[in-house]
């Protein structure tokens, strides 16, 4: 995804492309593509990072935490 196009993972398309979102239940992706869906509807995600929209590029890294419980 470059940072100038954050519609792209509202597009089921556009995440199978992405090999990350595959670290996530369909349940949770969801709930992300919702908020994020949101945030892009009501202007919330330009006011936080609009900058990133006239971004040549952008590098980023992905985290995983995972938790287990031991019972």
């Amino acid at each position: 995804m470059t940072a100038g196009r954050p519609e792209m993972p509202v597009r089921r398309d556009a995440r199978s492309a992405c090999s990350a979102w595959s670290f996530f239940g369909d349940e949770i992706a969801e709930q992300a593509v919702a908020r994020l869906h949101g945030d892009l509807e009501t202007g919330t995600w330009d006011d936080a990072h609009g900058s990133l929209r006239t971004q040549a590029e952008y590098t980023g890294s992905l985290d995983l935490f995972v938790s287990i419980s031991i019972a």
